[in-house]
């Protein structure tokens, strides 16, 4: 599908001619059914609800690239806890669980005062936001199985075997100069080349010790290849650029109301930052409820494409209109 567009209509019937595993990053806020519109935000019952969910849901997994990521945004914690459920069934991974603290809910005294006795559950002054991973093998992308993976660096160990055998060389043959030579115990020796914690040796632990064993790389050769399968590794795990302040719980006031052109538009700076995190410059962000445009302003700012679907015509428009005037005026989005 092309990109850097803004669809009008139903995300699930557009969703269907997207390509299986074409999407870096999803990025939604879908409606929450809590009735504050009767023409988007309110299902007869949670049950009808809950199975659009279930829909368009699937279409996102469809779509996400093997360990893509997917934010998920919502306001009512007894339908996210189910939405969330449905996620990780379909094979998603659930990594972090993200609170929007706004923090700007002002309240009638009579509720401070316990004059009035009809409220039975907390005053909700957050969202929240759920972080999934498609598909995550954990052997292939997380940093401490990766090396405790026989399979890993299968290239590398299978070279210190044949430079043993070249060099009619046994593991305690090296051992004993290693011990020698450095005055330690074989601890950390146990982990070169192994299936256990696998690493290499340091420049100075090669030039000392296996060098002089006749083991037939530099130490920058060995690093290079070494570096070479790393990356490799790294290419299969999600994308995140950890940032400054990098905990679950973001504190930022709501909008003005003045300033916004939908009534349940996130603050850019937290759309832009989620893009920044999980993404790669160049990659492709999906909004299926992409409402007034934040997701797409916030990818072209972040130098992403974007997809965008949105069923009001109302708000497509002022979606069109707002990337337009992006276009012309970057520094638009900042202000």
């Amino acid at each position: 599908m092309q990109t850097n567009t803004i669809l009008l209509g139903d995300c699930l019937d557009i969703l269907k001619d997207i390509e299986d595993d074409s999407i870096d990053l999803v990025l939604t806020d879908p409606p929450y059914n809590i009735g504050k519109d009767m023409t988007w935000d309110h299902w007869k019952t949670q049950d009808e609800y809950l199975e659009w969910c279930r829909l368009w849901l699937a279409e996102c997994v469809r779509v996400l690239k093997p360990n893509g990521v997917m934010y998920v945004f919502h306001g009512e914690m007894g339908q996210f806890s189910r939405i969330m459920t449905m996620a990780q069934e379909m094979g998603m991974t659930l990594r972090s669980f993200c609170i929007w603290d706004k923090g700007d809910t002002f309240f009638k005294k009579s509720w401070i005062n316990g004059e009035a006795t009809g409220l039975r559950s907390w005053f909700t002054v957050t969202e929240y936001c759920a972080h999934f991973v498609k598909f995550l093998d954990p052997t292939k992308t997380d940093t401490s199985m990766i090396n405790d993976n026989p399979e890993s660096y299968a290239e590398l160990k299978a070279w210190y075997q044949s430079e043993l055998d070249r060099l009619h060389l046994t593991k305690r043959d090296v051992r004993q100069r290693y011990c020698s030579v450095t005055g330690r115990g074989d601890g950390m020796l146990r982990h070169y080349f192994s299936n256990s914690q696998f690493e290499i040796p340091t420049r100075e632990v090669w030039e000392s010790v296996y060098l002089p064993m006749g083991f037939g790389k530099t130490f920058a050769e060995l690093k290079h290849d070494f570096d070479q399968k790393r990356q490799e590794y790294e290419q299969l795990r999600e994308v995140h650029n950890a940032d400054m302040y990098h905990c679950n719980i973001w504190r930022r006031k709501s909008m003005p109301s003045q300033r916004k052109s939908h009534c349940c538009q996130k603050p850019e700076d937290i759309i832009f930052r989620l893009i920044n995190v999980s993404s790669r410059p160049g990659d492709t962000v999906l909004d299926p409820f992409i409402g007034s445009g934040t997701t797409a302003a916030a990818a072209i700012e972040a130098g992403r494409k974007y997809i965008g679907i949105e069923k009001d015509p109302v708000s497509h428009q002022l979606a069109i209109e707002r990337i337009r005037a992006l276009q012309r005026e970057p520094s638009l989005f900042r202000q």
